[in-house]
């Protein structure tokens, strides 16, 4: 997925980066329907997709439409990544960050979570 002569430090600032998109989509949503948990729900399935084709170079119109913190100019996508950094994920890729991105925005981790108190019940 990552190059380079520093991979350990990259993967480290990609899941950092990953974790700051989740919590802000779940927040921003969260704050848009305020706590109405069975619209973020429905929301959520969209988001993981834009999500995914986001941090897969694909930030655009997918962006604009489903996602609550990014307008589709690539400014969220790599938030803590540098600039130089390009993510090339294969499909096995993508189903392990799709995964990850389950974790935490989910249905079922939305009802573990629905107050938005703590998300360490995943």
């Amino acid at each position: 997925m990552l190059k380079g002569h520093s991979k350990t430090n990259i993967r480290n600032r990609f899941a950092l980066s990953v974790k700051a998109r989740c919590m802000a989509e779940l927040k921003a949503a969260h704050n848009k329907y305020q706590g109405d948990i069975k619209v973020l729900k429905k929301a959520m399935v969209d988001v993981i997709s834009t999500i995914i084709l986001c941090f897969n170079g694909y930030c655009g119109t997918s962006c604009a439409k489903y996602s609550y913190v990014c307008a589709g100019t690539n400014r969220q996508a790599k938030n803590f990544m540098p600039n130089n950094v390009k993510v090339r994920m294969v499909d096995s890729d993508q189903q392990v960050l799709q995964k990850c991105l389950e974790m935490v925005l989910s249905p079922a981790a939305l009802d573990a979570t629905k107050l938005l108190t703590t998300t360490q019940k995943c």
